[in-house]
């Protein structure tokens, strides 16, 4: 809402109701319900075999939603043995200035990425590190990487706090200790596979769809029936 605040606000005092489906509550007007893709129930998918290397990050390559530190995280991955994929669509000149001239054996741009799956299941990590303010569709793209087992490397962030809970955010801070984490994990497959299925569980138990589901029919039921005009362009 720190992008759209005065739209927001404006677009509640119009309607009876207002949907927000995220996890920032901060700046949410008071007459928008929240409705967050997370709740507490225990998830027991089938445990989920790795054996992968290298770390991945696909999004939007724009300092808009990108840290402006995101070369100088990048550097302090082991860079042999955890080199760092890039997709995504250039949309910043300044962003593909850097990532031309950042480029080397650890580092390298592939293109914009289509097959997911293809891009998710090699990979260890999902190298993630965004704005503060950053907004969109980047929970989904967090999610998707957990739902394949992908070891999120997140900043300190109030939309990767939430999904990654107080269990797995302080261990995948990487404002903490990057280099030394991923080193760690390097070398002992049995406690990456371990984090990989629990983060995998994580993912499952945010993106339950019975949980959104119940808290739309609450919310629709509730809805008033009374015509309204509104100037729809204003909107």
């Amino acid at each position: 809402f720190s992008f759209n605040a005065n739209q927001a606000t404006f677009v509640g005092e119009l309607f009876d109701g207002c949907i927000q489906s995220g996890f920032i509550r901060n700046g949410c007007p008071a007459n928008w319900a929240l409705i967050p893709t997370c709740k507490n129930q225990e998830w027991s998918p089938a445990a989920h075999t790795r054996n992968r290397s290298g770390s991945v990050f696909i999004g939007t390559l724009d300092y808009k939603k990108m840290s402006a530190d995101f070369f100088s995280l990048a550097s302090q991955l082991p860079g042999e043995a955890l080199p760092l994929s890039v997709y995504g669509q250039l949309m910043s000149n300044t962003f593909a200035a850097d990532l031309k001239s950042k480029q080397d054996k650890s580092i390298r741009y592939c293109g914009y990425a289509v097959n997911k799956e293809a891009i998710f299941s090699p990979a260890a990590f999902f190298f993630y590190p965004l704005r503060p303010d950053h907004y969109g569709t980047t929970e989904n793209a967090l999610l998707e990487a957990m739902s394949y087992g992908l070891l999120p490397l997140v900043k300190n962030n109030p939309v990767e706090e939430a999904i990654l809970g107080d269990q797995f955010f302080p261990l995948l801070n990487i404002e903490k200790h990057l280099s030394d984490f991923s080193s760690i994990l390097l070398n002992s497959h049995a406690l990456q596979e371990e984090i990989s299925n629990r983060i995998r569980m994580r993912s499952f138990e945010l993106t339950n769809s019975q949980f959104r589901r119940k808290k739309w029919y609450e919310f629709l039921e509730s809805r008033s029936d009374d015509f309204r005009s509104i100037n729809i362009s204003s909107v």
